[in-house]
């Protein structure tokens, strides 16, 4: 009993434990339930995202046709405004005859700016290419022109201030952004008394309306008013109410004529060609999005509609109801790996196999290329796209893009430099500049180059001209994107440390080229000084009358261009190439020694050089053999003999 007893006893300890296995075992398996309840909970509601996100694209596809535009009421078999009663015509120039149908146009072009990826594209090339980095301005002397160094340095102190004053080169920028945008810049001029300082401010388009009260007077119409008679002569601008003198407003216009008072916004013509592209680009996002969403179709030839309904229902996991339009969506879930079994003959179809949304693509690019051809723009600048154009062709002198933009830089140059002339004519009313600098200085403008360079052929070039006294130092600095003063006082420094033969790039300030042949004729006594001054007058005389003969058109100046060129390569020798340019450009020899400069030194055939090699080659070649050796003692019994 006793030994029964004790078996007793040790069972509940089993149970317990046999117990508590079970409950383990539960626990996790209902751990398990959770965890995928959780997952599907999260498959559910990401596939209700996916639904609504389908729903709303489908629903914008169908609404997408229903929108109308209230500009169609008014509009004639052409698509063309009808004339409004009684309105007045004096802006007919611009397209339009109000300032509601102004604010009309310039409103659709700033949406354009801000969202049509086109639009924007195109706005920031011309910005790159009008403006580039910013335009430089140098501050020269007047020929002829008596006029002090001090004064002159003076002057393009002032240019520098204002430049940095208004951060200028982010004001081009916006500046031409402003008018591509919105057809017209306003900038209203402040003086800054403490300093003697011009600053520049925007003002907005909006802003210059004619108040109700001066309505009915024909000259003060769109918040601009002008002589009666005269509608290119400002005498005010209205902004916000009040009445401004035409002096402190510069106004900057496109795309119209000079008796237009306001500009058109650059897109606004092709403004519903670029809303088509963009719905174009948009349906085939949208297609595409449609048609790959959709993973297969399901068809059973031979089954009802009923049967088939019973069969979706039957294998969804989810059913969805859109509560707008009342519509139950079955959802199944195909998980990696799924292994579908199906009734006989059923059929699976992927329609995403069979997309093909580049088929739409050229319809777009002839939409696009409508748009670039107003822009007088290559296509690629529009659309981005190179893999039909050639970028070193397109942007050559005789291009219609470079045209294009060299006469906005013109243009830009011109506005620019009215204001320039303003500061300083704020610098004179303070006394820091004398009252006639107009007469002595000139400001010279740094545009960036828009046509495509060879920068070997272009120094090259740019040396001729140099050489010829028709393009300075200076200028050519500018244009390569340089400040001739700071390199001029780098070239100092470097030479002040003790850099043997460092190249000057350019003569300092006033030394000429009669200075350096007077260098180079050797040093001169201090007791002939007087001989030494004489034979400087004699030279500048000379070089006075020298110069007109050196005169040429541009055909001479690209044929002599042609010749320097030509010797540097190595394919004419030196002295017949100053034949040429003597010969062809009717020049003397001295005139066309100067324009070689230091060209074809040393000349060696092209040829030659290979000829050269290959007789290298078959010497070496010929003592690895031993046949030199025989020479080599020969020669030595001749130079013992010499010897001797």
């Amino acid at each position: 009993m006793a030994k029964k007893s004790k078996k007793q006893g040790g069972q509940p300890g089993n149970n317990n434990a046999k117990g508590q296995g079970r409950k383990q075992r539960a626990s996790n398996a209902a751990s398990q339930i959770e965890i995928q309840e959780a997952r599907s909970a999260y498959d559910l509601q990401a596939t209700r995202f996916e639904l609504a996100g389908l729903t709303r694209a489908t629903e914008a596809l169908s609404l997408f046709g229903q929108i109308v535009d209230p500009y169609d009421a008014v509009r004639d078999e052409h698509g063309d405004l009808w004339d409004p009663i009684g309105a007045t015509f004096g802006n007919r120039g611009a397209g339009f005859a109000t300032e509601m149908e102004l604010t009309t146009s310039r409103n659709i072009c700033r949406n354009l700016a801000f969202t049509n990826e086109f639009a924007i594209n195109g706005h920031e090339n011309r910005i790159s290419y009008i403006v580039g980095t910013g335009h430089t301005y140098t501050v020269v002397a007047k020929r002829d022109a008596t006029v002090s160094d001090d004064t002159v340095k003076l002057a393009q102190s002032v240019i520098d201030k204002f430049v940095k004053d208004n951060r200028w080169c982010a004001r081009q920028q916006e500046i031409v952004r402003r008018i591509d945008r919105d057809g017209e810049a306003f900038l209203r001029l402040f003086i800054r008394k403490d300093d003697a300082a011009l600053l520049v401010r925007f003002v907005e388009p909006d802003q210059v309306s004619t108040p109700n009260t001066e309505q009915s007077r024909p000259n003060a119409s769109f918040g601009i008013e002008t002589e009666p008679d005269d509608v290119e002569t400002v005498i005010a601008y209205w902004i916000d109410g009040e009445s401004l003198p035409a002096s402190e407003i510069q106004h900057r216009k496109g795309g119209v004529d000079a008796n237009v008072k306001r500009g058109v916004p650059l897109f606004y013509p092709v403004h519903g060609g670029l809303r088509r592209a963009e719905k174009i680009q948009r349906n085939m996002d949208d297609t595409t999005a449609i048609q790959t969403a959709i993973a297969m179709i399901r068809k059973r030839p031979q089954a009802s509609k009923t049967s088939v309904q019973g069969f979706v229902t039957d294998q969804a996991d989810v059913t969805v109801s859109n509560t707008v339009t009342g519509k139950t969506t079955n959802v199944q879930d195909f998980g990696p790996g799924t292994i579908l079994d199906v009734p006989l003959n059923t059929e699976y179809e992927f329609p995403s196999s069979g997309l093909d949304a580049s088929r739409f693509v050229p319809v777009l690019q002839s939409r696009l290329r409508s748009v670039a051809a107003r822009l007088n723009f290559p296509e690629f600048m529009l659309t981005a796209d190179a893999s039909n154009a050639n970028y070193s062709s397109t942007l050559v002198a005789e291009g219609p893009a470079v045209k294009q933009f060299q006469r906005l830089q013109a243009t830009q140059e011109e506005d620019d430099l009215e204001i320039m002339w303003m500061a300083v004519g704020v610098a004179v009313e303070a006394g820091v500049l004398p009252e006639n600098i107009e007469e002595l200085v000139k400001i010279q403008v740094g545009k960036p180059r828009v046509m495509t360079r060879d920068e070997k052929q272009e120094a090259e070039v740019n040396e001729i001209y140099n050489r010829m006294k028709i393009k300075s130092p200076q200028t050519i600095s500018g244009e390569i994107g340089l400040d001739w003063k700071q390199e001029h006082e780098n070239l100092m420094v470097a030479r002040d440390a003790d850099m043997e033969d460092f190249p000057a790039l350019f003569p300092p300030p006033g030394d000429d080229d009669d200075d350096e042949d007077a260098d180079r004729n050797g040093d001169q006594d201090e007791g002939d000084d007087d001989a030494e001054q004489q034979s400087k007058a004699a030279g500048s005389k000379q070089e006075v009358e020298t110069v007109p003969e050196l005169t040429l058109n541009g055909a001479q100046i690209t044929a002599a261009a042609g010749i320097v060129g030509t010797v540097a390569k190595g394919e004419l020798p030196r002295d017949s190439g100053i034949a040429q340019l003597e010969v062809l450009l009717n020049l003397s020899e001295k005139q066309a020694d100067r324009i070689m400069g230091s060209v074809g030194a040393g000349f060696k055939p092209a040829g030659l050089t290979a000829t050269v090699q290959k007789a290298s080659l078959k010497q070496q070649k010929d003592e690895e053999n031993g046949d030199g050796a025989d020479d080599s003692e020969d020669d030595t019994d001749g130079d013992d003999a010499d010897d001797s």
